[in-house]
């Protein structure tokens, strides 16, 4: 995101220097960019897309830079078995590609990742498997610039690989030398030191606790992509997106409703006649038989393509990411000790709940129906109508959501 000046001095030489190894594929993501990106991509890039040497992706509707997410869902389309992160203001030096071909082989349980000094810090190469292994990098690391390279590296020795470092005397890896300020750019927060906080207590929350894997229950690398310049899909009009129990987080071109919409009864819409629907915390305050009926309902007037998003609380994810801050959460909001128990008491006793649900059974449910069901989470979908609708979080925090909300995406 805001990248381009780097990319003009580095992706022409990386592109070259790799040029001869049919194997390596550059995956370049447009983080909705406001700069020339596309347009330069599309002047200057035409032939390595032609030879496949280059994959060019485009996600749009993102305000603010989210590095784990941008490196996450870079490093799902990347389609070989070795995958390497590098960042825009990297050089590869003539060789990196050899280098890593060579450190890499199938009986060994490695990483190979940089000295972790200067901006070449994010350099870091995983077995693909490894890395999905390994959840990528921890997402709710999202406020801005740092320290989810640590966190990767660190939770990849604590599920027992080892790390390999990139000798210093090559030139692999030298780097556009920028300052702070446009690291952090377009960040949620603006001070190095305010994201490497929050972000490392999420790190020592993670060893502490031995987590290796990042982002369990959620669905992760998410994002709306348009590839190569492909023409994006007609908008869905008002008429053919649904929003049910919306209460007062109403959105701008939905068709919001609440309790003028009974979702125990049949749906008011003929068959096949809507694109999407978005049902945030709600199916929680029926029951089972009431949901299953309104999935079937779903599954009728939804069209051939268009997607479900539930979206519930779930015990399991609860019970396992329960943790310090959810706990002074419980306590502010209904008093007690704030103990794991008294989270699951609170979720199955209150807030007129007459189900409980899981992430595995929703998708049981919704797979029973004939759905593709994709697992998802707070915040993303690969469907630009469906990204960042979500409303739960302003309610209850972000991080409250986080470790309540199991969120599915049931396509037709």
């Amino acid at each position: 995101m805001g990248r381009l000046h780097h990319l003009r001095e580095t992706l022409p030489k990386n592109l070259k220097w790799t040029a001869h190894f049919p194997e390596v594929e550059f995956i370049l993501l447009n983080y909705s960019s406001p700069d020339a990106m596309e347009d330069w991509a599309k002047a200057e890039l035409a032939e390595p897309i032609r030879r496949g040497q280059l994959t060019y992706y485009r996600a749009d509707g993102f305000t603010r830079f989210r590095m784990a997410h941008a490196k996450n869902v870079a490093h799902r389309l990347a389609t070989a078995e070795i995958v390497c992160n590098l960042d825009a203001d990297n050089f590869l030096g003539a060789g990196f590609a050899e280098f890593l071909m060579e450190t890499f082989s199938p009986e060994k349980r490695i990483f190979v990742r940089s000295p972790l000094r200067g901006g070449s810090g994010g350099r870091i190469a995983f077995w693909k498997r490894d890395f999905f292994a390994l959840g990528g990098y921890d997402e709710r690391m999202s406020s801005g610039w740092g320290f989810e390279d640590k966190d990767i590296i660190a939770r990849a020795c604590l599920a027992g690989a080892r790390g390999v470092v990139i000798p210093k005397d090559r030139e692999y890896l030298r780097v556009v030398n920028h300052s702070h300020r446009e690291r952090t750019q377009f960040s949620r927060s603006s001070e190095r030191s305010v994201s490497n906080h929050e972000h490392q207590s999420i790190s020592r929350e993670n060893i502490l606790n031995q987590r290796n894997v990042a982002n369990e229950g959620s669905g992760w690398g998410i994002a709306p992509l348009l590839k190569n310049f492909e023409p994006p899909p007609p908008a869905a009009s008002l008429h053919e997106k649904l929003h049910v129990g919306c209460g007062r987080h109403r959105l701008l071109e939905w068709r919001n409703c609440d309790k003028d919409l009974d979702i125990r009864k049949l749906l008011p819409f003929g068959d096949e006649s809507l694109r999407f629907i978005f049902a945030e915390h709600v199916v929680e305050h029926i029951a089972p038989a009431e949901a299953l009926s309104f999935f079937e309902e779903v599954r009728r007037v939804l069209k051939a393509g268009g997607a479900a998003r539930i979206s519930v609380p779930c015990v399991d994810l609860i019970s396992n990411r329960y943790d310090a801050e959810y706990a002074a959460f419980l306590k502010r909001k209904i008093g007690g000790a704030g103990s794991r128990e008294d989270s699951i008491r609170s979720i199955i006793l209150n807030w007129g709940h007459k189900s409980i649900w899981t992430v595995s059974a929703l998708s049981a449910v919704l797979g029973s129906l004939g759905f593709h069901v994709e697992i998802a989470g707070p915040g993303f979908s690969r469907f630009a109508e469906m990204n960042g609708i979500d409303g739960h979080g302003r309610s209850i925090g972000v991080h409250a959501n986080w470790v309540e909300s199991g969120v599915v995406e049931a396509v037709k």
